[in-house]
């Protein structure tokens, strides 16, 4: 029997995320399960808090001379791409412009830019 993950606060089993109890970048491997509203009460929110430790331990790899992001000149084949974000895909073969896809998938634009790009190269057609 598969045991469905609950928030540890308040029992719901909705979008569910691990919240590391000591954040990563400060050495935390331990998390807990918390529902999206729980988790961003932690995060003031908006997860401005969760955005500042990505920043942190973005730097820390760095300063570790970690390569990060995918490696320079390399490409990424337009069915791979499409298949990594098909919430952006979708918003866009419904019409739905770059920045409100942006807005609504929580993708950047340069993202949703690319989709965009990868789904031309396959032909497909936004307008008839």
């Amino acid at each position: 029997m598969i045991k469905t993950l609950e928030c540890l606060e308040c029992k719901s089993t909705k979008d569910i995320h691990q919240h590391h109890v000591i954040p990563r970048i400060m050495g935390g491997t331990v998390t807990v399960p918390l529902c999206a509203e729980c988790h961003g009460k932690i995060h003031n929110l908006n997860f401005r808090d969760h955005s500042i430790l990505v920043k942190k331990g973005l730097k820390k790899a760095k300063k570790e001379g970690k390569i990060l992001g995918r490696p320079s000149g390399s490409v990424v084949e337009a069915k791979d791409l499409i298949l990594k974000h098909p919430d952006v895909a979708m918003l866009l073969m419904d019409k739905v412009s770059i920045r409100k896809s942006a807005k609504i998938s929580g993708k950047s634009a340069s993202t949703v830019q690319r989709v965009k790009k990868q789904l031309e190269s396959i032909n497909f057609k936004f307008y008839e």
